[in-house]
């Protein structure tokens, strides 16, 4: 398997030193991200770090940042057969072999999701319980018109501040839609090739949200979202609401509510992640990280996402600085 480097788009090679990117989930050589050879060495000695990274001879070296803490994780040797993993667990040194898939637990910690896909296939929309597709015919101006719309429930958008570490708590989950979009168009034929378009194209950094599709009110439901999603148990009282904004105006128009709330770590009681299949994987940004990813020229999260973070960023972010 070839893994590129995510800024020279060059292959990683035997010699060459890189890093795994734990915010986009790329690989970039050591180089590129300007580090030096004498901080590529403490990162991957520090005992700061759960994993210790691959075998530089074997091909690519890795370090995944104490913001990772595992609860379960599929190490990558299948991926590399020929490799030799070694890392610490609860600083014991461990190793396994490539070929060989090893599950490992840490108590109180935050899984880390694999986003993989397969059998992507395109066909008709069926009955759903979430959206439906309608035509709104009508006149304006005199002029009989026709406009595609879909019928969806209304949301909540929950901004979570962990001023315990000055952290803004985020998830990273794969959009279908998102995924769709990322394939070009001569490719996006009834089956498509998952190798040539990994699940990665899809995967989106977004606030904890969710729909409103039972009978609770705006506060409960995004109380609700946050211990699913991110494991942080909030009091509906807490919850601050921001605004009401209408989303996706061309074809939805659903009503979107943003709620504020601020966490501790003793807040935490879960590890999150979703319910049923929502394969959630709960994220944080520091500050400064958080208006680097604003300032970026292309990122990977919605318009809406975008104009929640300024908002916070402008009310919330001078009061802990």
């Amino acid at each position: 398997m070839t893994v590129k480097c995510s800024k020279c788009k060059k292959a990683v090679k035997n010699s060459e030193d890189a890093l795994f990117c734990e915010m986009c989930s790329q690989w970039v050589h050591s180089i590129c991200a300007e580090v030096n050879k004498e901080e590529y060495d403490r990162l991957l000695k520090s005992e700061e770090l759960l994993c210790a990274g691959l075998n530089k001879s074997d091909g690519v070296s890795m370090y995944l940042s104490k913001r990772y803490k595992f609860e379960e994780m599929p190490l990558i040797s299948t991926l590399f057969p020929s490799l030799e993993i070694k890392f610490k667990a609860n600083n014991t040194e461990m190793r396994v072999s490539g070929g060989e898939t090893l599950l490992f637990k840490l108590p109180n910690m935050t899984s880390v999701v694999t986003h993989t896909i397969s059998d992507v296939k395109i066909v008709s929309m069926e009955k759903s319980q979430y959206v439906i597709p309608l035509s709104l015919l009508f006149k304006q101006n005199g002029v009989t018109r026709r406009w595609d719309i879909v019928r969806a429930h209304p949301s909540v958008v929950i901004i979570i501040f962990n001023t315990t570490r000055k952290v803004l708590v985020l998830v990273k989950q794969f959009r279908p839609a998102v995924y769709y979009g990322s394939v070009p168009e001569e490719d996006k034929k009834e089956t498509i090739d998952a190798l040539k378009y990994p699940a990665e194209l899809g995967v989106t950094i977004e606030f904890c949200a969710g729909i409103l599709d039972k009978d609770k009110s705006l506060e409960e439901t995004a109380k609700e979202e946050v211990l699913e999603e991110t494991g942080y148990e909030v009091e509906a009282s807490s919850l601050q609401k921001i605004k009401t904004f209408r989303s996706s105006v061309g074809i939805l128009g659903e009503e979107q509510t943003v709620f504020y709330v601020e966490v501790t770590d003793s807040m935490k009681k879960t590890e999150g992640g979703g319910v049923h299949d929502e394969n959630i994987e709960v994220i944080e940004m520091t500050l400064d990280e958080s208006e680097k990813y604003l300032n970026q020229e292309k990122v990977i999260s919605s318009g809406g996402f975008l104009f929640v973070l300024q908002w916070f960023m402008t009310h919330k972010k001078p009061l802990f600085q």
